[in-house]
């Protein structure tokens, strides 16, 4: 799963990518489901991923938990893992300011 996160000025900017980290195979496959639901034609972000060959794009509208090791200046996260799911609108979610 892609992972972005908001700047300023409402644009999604991507900030890396995520396997199942805390998730059950259950969890994953309810929220594969819940994905493919929300299926969109084009990318949503303003930078474009690198991991994004064999993306299938959907609306950015789950908000996640997330543990990761490092997040270095100009580059996406590392080792981010999914920690849960959390009740944040997805807009609420932004970039961090310096």
């Amino acid at each position: 799963m892609l992972l972005g996160l908001y700047d300023d000025n409402r644009h999604l900017w991507y900030i890396g990518h995520v396997g199942t980290g805390k998730l059950t195979k259950q969890e994953w496959r309810e929220l594969s489901a819940v994905l493919r639901s929300r299926t969109v034609e084009e990318q949503p972000f303003v930078n474009r991923p690198q991991r994004h060959k064999d993306a299938h794009w959907v609306k950015p509208e789950l908000t996640v938990k997330v543990k990761y090791t490092e997040w270095p200046k100009g580059h996406s996260l590392r080792q981010p893992s999914i920690q849960g799911f959390v009740d944040v609108e997805a807009e609420q979610c932004v970039l961090p300011t310096n």
